[in-house]
């Protein structure tokens, strides 16, 4: 079966967004700052990510962040 979703944590966010555009990939979710809440108590955490289409119709997620 396909993969629908699947996500990659990096360092530099804003330098493989543009790299992925410039290799013509569509980004469906501009970089941006989101918030995620937790279920231990810890509160939110502050995540940079964004959202393009892969080559077989799949979603990646790219997402940076300092905490974890």
């Amino acid at each position: 079966g396909a993969i629908y979703h699947f996500a990659l944590r990096t360092t530099r966010l804003d330098e493989v967004a543009a790299r992925v555009r410039a290799a013509g990939a569509k980004i469906t979710v501009e970089p941006r700052d989101v918030a995620i809440a937790t279920t231990n108590g810890a509160g939110p955490v502050a995540v940079r990510i964004f959202f393009c289409d892969g080559p077989n119709g799949e979603s990646i997620e790219f997402l940076q962040n300092t905490l974890t």
